[in-house]
This record gives structure tokens, C-alpha cells and sequence, in this order.
């Protein structure tokens, strides 16, 4: 009864969030902060999402559906790939709980998060872990972000989640010399 209660609260919620959705103007989302560490045998490329979300944002959300984030990343030496892969964070708002499930595919663990505010600093963060001796000399470095599609089955509608993004893709190329 009470989660019955909970998911029609949230469909409302979602539906007047939506309806805004068609007007909503998105923020421009960049990479920053890159860096990268050797640590014993290992490089460790760092990276961040610039605010990747509004509170505006919240309301979707914790609307209960799947909401993911993918990273496609490509390390090049010469004109050889070293690595070509994507990796996805997602997240989905527990009702029961209150909290969010939050899943990073790069390290392949779950977390839960308490509020929306920590949530976005958490799956702004991206890292990403290398063998030394794979990377070692002049590499470049490729990194893009994009949002994914949520489909609201209540409503029977599809929407692109890019929107929020100002459909716009944020794109980071580093070309660096790992010794």
C-alpha cells in the first residue's frame, strides 16, 4: 500500500518534472581537473564532470527508473589503441530505503548514497586504472561522456536524457609523455 502510495507520488512528480523537460534549457558539462598518478605499477588517470546536474534534476532521479551515464575512453600510443572501451555509471533511487544505488562499471562496485548533492559529486568522478608498463611514453588520452535514454512506462514515453546536457556531449583529449 505505502509503496503503491510512493510510486504514483513519484509519477506525478516525474510527470510535472517532464512536462518541463520539453522546455528545459541544459548546462554545458565539461571534463576538468585532469590529472593522472603513478602509484608502484600502476597509472591512475583522474578526471571530473563540471556540475553535471541541477537540483532541478533531483525530481528525475528519484523517479525510480535507471539513469545512466557512459564514458567512452580511448588510449592511443602511436596509431596502436591501448584501451577502447566504455564504462557506465549508473544510478537508480531506492523508494524504500530513500537512497540512491549508485553502480561505477570501471570498478565494477555499488554504493549507496544518502542525498542528491553527494550523488552528483560521486558520479562526476572519473577514474581510471592502468598497468604503467601499457601506457608507458607519449600516449593520448580520450575521454567522452553522454547520458542515456529513460523510458517512464507509466506515461508510455521515451525521453533523451541529453537534454539535460544541452545535447551536448562533454569531450576531453590529453596527449601526455607517462615515464
Amino acid at each position: 500500500m505505502i509503496t503503491r502510495f510512493f510510486s504514483k507520488a513519484l509519477i506525478g512528480l516525474v510527470s510535472v518534472t517532464l512536462s518541463l523537460f520539453s522546455s528545459y534549457k541544459g548546462i554545458d558539462v565539461s571534463f576538468e581537473n585532469f590529472q593522472y598518478k603513478i602509484k608502484s605499477s600502476q597509472v591512475c588517470f583522474m578526471t571530473n564532470l563540471t556540475k553535471p546536474f541541477t537540483k532541478e534534476a533531483e525530481d528525475l532521479f528519484k523517479s525510480g527508473e535507471k539513469i545512466k551515464i557512459f564514458f567512452n575512453l580511448t588510449i592511443r600510443r602511436g596509431g596502436t589503441i591501448i584501451v577502447e572501451d566504455e564504462y557506465i555509471h549508473s544510478i537508480r533511487f531506492d523508494t524504500m530505503k530513500q537512497k540512491f544505488l549508485f553502480y561505477k562499471s570501471e570498478e565494477n562496485k555499488y554504493f549507496e548514497i544518502k542525498n542528491f548533492r553527494e550523488l552528483v559529486k560521486d558520479v562526476s568522478k572519473y577514474e581510471y586504472k592502468i598497468d604503467l608498463e601499457d601506457v608507458k611514453g607519449n600516449i593520448s588520452f580520450k575521454l567522452e561522456a553522454h547520458l542515456g535514454k529513460i523510458h517512464i512506462a507509466p506515461l508510455e514515453r521515451e525521453y533523451n536524457l541529453m537534454a539535460l546536457w544541452n545535447w551536448s556531449k562533454p569531450y576531453l583529449e590529453k596527449n601526455i609523455e607517462v615515464e
